[in-house]
Order: structure tokens, then C-alpha cells, then sequence
């Protein structure tokens, strides 16, 4: 009887556990960021060379689940920081006004209001941007200055069904509505052209030393050949 009240609590506590949240570093849901509340998409994503800051227009949410499934680990959380919440009378609150956890794999959001607009900022890897996706509304995706992504190979974004237009400096990247559980873009400068192009000349000029090389070297090889006597069919 003891046994199996003890499993039964073992599973019970194991239950909670999985229910249970993980506390948010504070700190870095405190930390200070810049966010254009002025959009008219209800996302809007701002990329910048090692971060995005990303701003979400409510539509009657209590919470948004923030996760992105890696092939190697699985479903991992998206970790985030400068959590701002905006009410609908302009008032900009900080991390206190909501609840960040993390919880069954995914980072859970609790607004304080249905209405409003939260932001967070997040990591990005150079030349890339991975970003969930919580609502299948519009999305704006800004890319850094003098960043494109029209070049395949280089640079593209999925899923597709995207308008491109240049705005300043940046490119940016409009779906109207998005049925994907992710935003993925990659991205490159111009200047990474010249480089690959200077790159895939110096390879091209070291193949050809190399073949020219190895001509010279079979020529010379025959032409010892014949001096010793051995005439080019004589292996035949």
C-alpha cells in the first residue's frame, strides 16, 4: 500500500512539474529597448545584425506560446528579453505588467489585457532570422540596412506569398496572412557577393595552376621516357 501511494505521488509531483512554469530571468525581461508601437501590420518584425525586436498587435489573447522546433533537439523555447506591454491609452508598461514562464517547451506570455501590444526582443544568428509564428494575421519583417534577399542561394524567405519593397535602407518583407508555424529569412549584403566572387576566382586560379602543373609534370614524365628508350606504347 505504501509502495503505490508513493508511485502515485511520484507521478502526481512528475504531473506538476510538467504543468509548472519555469521563472523568466528577471533581469533580462527588464532590460531596456527602442520599439516602433506605429504599425499597421499586426506583426512587425525589426531585424538588426544580432537581434530582432518584435512587436504584436492583440487581437483578444490572454497569452502567446513561444517556441521553435530544431531538428537535433526538438521543440525549444524562444528565449526573450525587454518585454514592453503597451495598453491601448499609449501607457507603456514593463515586464512587471505581465507573467513570462517558461513552460512545456515553450516561452508562455500572459497579457494583462486582450488589448494592447506586446514586444520582445530575441537573438538572431548574422544573416538569418528564424521567428515563430502566433497568429495567422499579417506580418512586416524589416530587414537591416542595405541587407537583400532577391539573389537564390543567398538570400530568400519562407513561407512564400510575400511582397518585397524597398523602404529607406531596409527591405521589407509583407505576407497579408501566413499558415506557417515560422517566419525564415536569409539574407546578405552586397559586398558578400564581391567576396564569394574574389573567393571563386582565387580557387579558380589555384585549380588551374593545379592542372597545369600536373600537364607539365605527365609531359616531362613522357618526354624522360623516350630519352630512356621506352617508347609510349611499349606498357601496351
Amino acid at each position: 500500500m505504501r509502495r503505490t501511494l508513493a508511485i502515485v505521488g511520484l507521478v502526481g509531483l512528475v504531473f506538476l512539474a510538467g504543468c509548472g512554469g519555469t521563472a523568466v530571468d528577471d533581469a533580462a525581461l527588464n532590460e531596456s529597448a527602442e520599439y516602433d508601437w506605429n504599425t499597421t501590420e499586426a506583426v512587425t518584425i525589426t531585424v538588426e545584425h544580432s537581434e530582432y525586436r518584435y512587436v504584436y498587435t492583440l487581437d483578444d489573447d490572454s497569452e502567446v506560446r513561444l517556441a521553435l522546433r530544431d531538428e537535433l533537439l526538438g521543440t525549444q523555447p524562444v528565449s526573450i528579453s525587454a518585454v514592453k506591454f503597451r495598453y491601448q491609452n499609449g501607457t507603456v508598461a514593463n515586464a512587471s505588467a505581465l507573467s513570462v514562464e517558461e513552460q512545456n517547451k515553450h516561452t508562455v506570455v500572459t497579457f494583462p489585457e486582450s488589448a494592447g501590444q506586446f514586444a520582445y526582443t530575441a537573438s538572431s544568428p548574422a544573416r538569418s532570422l528564424t521567428v515563430p509564428v502566433v497568429t495567422n494575421r499579417s506580418h512586416e519583417v524589416r530587414l537591416p540596412p542595405d541587407m537583400r534577399i532577391s539573389l537564390p542561394v543567398f538570400g530568400g524567405a519562407n513561407p512564400s506569398g510575400f511582397e518585397s519593397a524597398n523602404q529607406g535602407e531596409r527591405v521589407v518583407l509583407t505576407w497579408s496572412s501566413i499558415e506557417s508555424d515560422r517566419i525564415e529569412v536569409d539574407y546578405y549584403q552586397e559586398r558578400d557577393l564581391l567576396l564569394f566572387a574574389g573567393l571563386l576566382g582565387v580557387l579558380v586560379l589555384v585549380a588551374g595552376a593545379g592542372v597545369a602543373y600536373y600537364r607539365s609534370r605527365l609531359r616531362r614524365l613522357q618526354e624522360e621516357r623516350i630519352a630512356a628508350g621506352f617508347g609510349v606504347d611499349d606498357e601496351r
